[in-house]
């Protein structure tokens, strides 16, 4: 067991962070401190977006090694606004910082299985998909069919994309917006 100075103890327990915290090395005693003072002068009295600035604060990094990813998963699943939790798990997942790989494990993993978080992981896999390949029709398909703005926005920002999967878009594009967008590339073929 990790013998815990009484200010980090205070901080802990005043912000209502788990332990495991300070034991995964996540938080320090200036972060607390500093975030203690920040509660304490009643900057925000949401005790809940102090440990959501915590795991923002996680993210920093531009990558993320695997045993952190499973410490953050523990931490959002140890909290007790899961709300907030869930949150910071979308955070997560939409990290430019994780491996495809990783991402992949977090689409199986159980607390990944709302729909919110499965659809921000799919979401995040087409991102990349599109950052990386031409424009299939599989590719196409399911980013029309997963009814994102920011895939569609990118799918017709992609070279190469055909006059029929344009037109697709213009009837079918997700907001008007989409669908206007997809109609003035179009006339560019014409």
């Amino acid at each position: 067991m990790l013998a815990i100075p009484n200010a980090m103890a205070t901080g802990l327990t005043k912000l209502h962070y788990d332990s495991k915290w300070l034991e995964y090395g996540f938080v320090d005693q200036p972060f607390l401190h500093e975030q203690v003072k920040q509660y304490e002068s009643g900057g925000d009295d949401n005790i809940e977006h102090y440990r959501y600035a915590a795991f923002r604060k996680l993210l920093e990094t531009s990558a993320i090694d695997d045993l952190t990813l499973d410490r953050y998963v523990e931490l959002a699943g140890l909290d007790e606004d899961q709300t907030m939790a869930q949150a910071a798990l979308g955070l997560l997942v939409r990290h430019k910082g994780l491996t495809g790989p990783q991402l992949s494990r977090m689409k199986m993993h159980r607390a990944f299985a709302t729909t919110e978080l499965q659809k921000i992981i799919e979401q995040t896999q087409l991102l990349r998909e599109l950052d990386s390949c031409d424009v299939t029709e599989d590719v196409f398909a399911r980013c029309v069919s997963s009814g994102k703005d920011a895939v569609q926005r990118k799918l017709l920002g992609k070279s190469g994309i055909s006059p029929q999967q344009l037109a697709a878009l213009k009837d079918h594009g997700v907001t008007r917006a989409i669908r206007n967008l997809a109609k003035e590339k179009l006339r560019t073929y014409r």
